[in-house]
């Protein structure tokens, strides 16, 4: 493929200053089962944490948790005394404070700890009788640190109904308001939350219970000092419902979000009517509410799955809206596909996840595809004024248990909760917007930066992930891909993994990334600079 000239420019600006910092560090580990993963925390803050040895308690275990500094230099390990079955929910760091929320389910209590910088446990507090429905990831509480000592909750509750609640908190757990947000009839939940500019914005998604297909999305805003409800704006446009899944406050102030929306408000798990962006003003006024079908798109969006898009059948997934340096903004999107038959699908890293790559004998086995990348820049009002479709490498898994009965858009929405597409961020370098994200390369896993704007990913900067394997091995990698038997694997009845807990990328200050490689005998965890 050509390489045009702005990417070109791009590309050597980045090859250019392209280094591996001298920092890094290799540790033992104890089993898979407990160790919990390798955080980062603006750039100052290293933590990775385990469950430990059972304690001298009955039923009990301790969590453990290694702290390091920026040029990852071990500060202390600290243990907490934690029910054996627990798992940790949430975490969040003030840059003076820990706080640790964990879940055990079979127990059925949930556990709030912090702890200072130095890894001095400062207060703890079990909380008994939560419902086991609490204890998914879908149902994990978040946790945004407001200042040096305060955090805001977002806490799913069930009692007779399902809601939630927002509680401003500090150090020592004492409460400074609630705001109990539970409905009389209907399902409510937070698909993401933010805390921006003295406010916390909340994406609301109504149902008028779990099984409907109904929905009503609303982006809301709180006031952070009494946790007054600021404004709540519906994201419809006339009977067309916006189904987003993700909320950005942007430089301005404004709320942004985009992603796809039905008609009436209604689900549909194998079709959707097109792609939408949205504004929401500082005084919660919807600006913008840019709708598109995919049948006006047809002709715009080229490349070898353009045809995926005829039809109103949605193969698209929605991942982020950025608003551009220059002015406007682009929803940064991913091409997926599903087939019937796994074998119709030729690329991948050999790997398994989930349980293994057999046929489930709860449902069939299915590929999954993830393709390119497609880009919609609007401009401030909204309007479309490019597509941008940019090539780069397929990245493929077979699908088993009952995930793999369900329709295209349930499948890809399952795929993008297990971390499987490959965009992870924008990040700025230099003044550029870079899209970072992750894919395959034979049995290699790579971060790749691609410059905003550029329709090319060949010759990017890239960065090894297991820098352990081989070239020879590689090799190996990359023909089981070519042959169609190189390919991850999930069992959504057996979820046995995570696909970003054992080795991960992420950003580390200006123009920096943290990476760790776990291979179950030893960690290797180590800091790359890109600017």
């Amino acid at each position: 493929m050509k390489t045009n000239k702005p990417f070109f420019v791009s590309f050597l600006f980045l090859m250019c200053f392209l280094q591996v910092f001298s920092q890094e560090t290799t540790l033992p580990i104890p089993t898979p089962r407990g160790f919990t993963g390798v955080r980062s925390i603006g750039g100052q803050i290293v933590y990775l944490s385990w469950f430990g040895e059972k304690t001298e308690t009955k039923g009990m275990a301790n969590f453990v948790l290694r702290l390091y500094n920026k040029n990852l230099e071990e500060i202390k390990t600290t243990e907490v005394e934690v029910s054996k079955f627990s798992e940790l929910a949430s975490s969040a760091f003030t840059g003076k404070y820990f706080m640790f929320i964990f879940v055990d389910g079979m127990k059925k209590t949930r556990t709030m700890v912090t702890l200072d910088a130095e890894g001095n446990v400062i207060q703890k507090q079990v909380e008994e009788n939560v419902a086991r429905f609490l204890s998914t990831p879908e149902n994990y509480p978040v946790i945004h640190p407001i200042n040096e000592e305060e955090f805001i909750l977002v806490r799913p509750v069930k009692d007779k109904k399902f809601g939630f609640i927002l509680e401003r908190i500090n150090k020592d757990l004492v409460s400074k308001w609630t705001q109990n947000q539970i409905p009389e009839d209907a399902f409510w939940t937070v698909a993401d939350s933010k805390v921006d500019g003295g406010k916390l914005f909340l994406l609301k998604e109504e149902n008028p219970n779990r099984a409907s297909d109904n929905f009503q999305f609303s982006v809301q805003a709180y006031g952070i000092e009494d946790g007054e409800q600021v404004f709540s704006t519906d994201l419809n446009s006339g009977e067309d419902g916006g189904a987003p899944a993700f909320i950005r406050v942007t430089p301005r102030g404004e709320v942004a979000t985009g992603g796809m929306y039905f008609k009436k408000n209604k689900y549909n798990d194998k079709n959707s009517e097109g792609i939408f962006m949205a504004v929401v003003g500082k005084d919660g006024e919807l600006k913008t509410f840019s709708k598109r079908t995919w049948d006006s798109l047809k002709d715009k969006i080229q490349g070898e799955f353009s045809s995926a898009l005829l039809g109103g059948k949605t193969k698209i997934m929605v991942e982020d809206v950025v608003r551009k340096n220059e002015g406007g903004y682009v929803v940064i999107t991913e091409q997926f596909k599903k087939a019937n038959n796994a074998n119709l699908t030729g690329s991948g890293a050999a790997a398994v996840l989930g349980g293994g790559g057999g046929s489930s004998s709860n449902g069939p086995e299915i590929g999954f595809t993830v393709l390119d990348f497609v880009l919609f820049h609007y401009d401030d009002s909204g309007d479309l004024t490019n597509i941008q479709v940019v090539p780069k490498l397929n990245k493929e898994a077979r699908i088993s248990g009952k995930v793999a009965s369900d329709k295209g858009l349930a499948v890809a929405n399952y795929m993008y909760g297990q971390g499987f597409f490959c965009y992870r961020e924008v990040i700025e370098m230099g003044g550029k917007q870079i899209i970072a994200y992750r894919n395959d390369d034979g049995l290699k896993s790579k971060m790749y930066f691609l410059p905003l704007g550029s329709v090319s990913t060949e010759g990017l900067p890239e960065i090894d992930m297991d820098a352990w394997v081989s070239e020879k091995l590689n090799k190996l990698g990359k023909f089981a891909k070519a042959t169609g038997n190189g390919q991850y694997s999930f069992n959504s009845d057996s979820p046995s993994g995570d696909y970003n807990l054992y080795k991960g990328a992420h950003s580390f200050g200006e123009g920096q990334y943290l990476m760790f490689d776990y291979n179950r005998k030893d960690l290797k965890i180590w800091i790359q600079k890109i600017q």
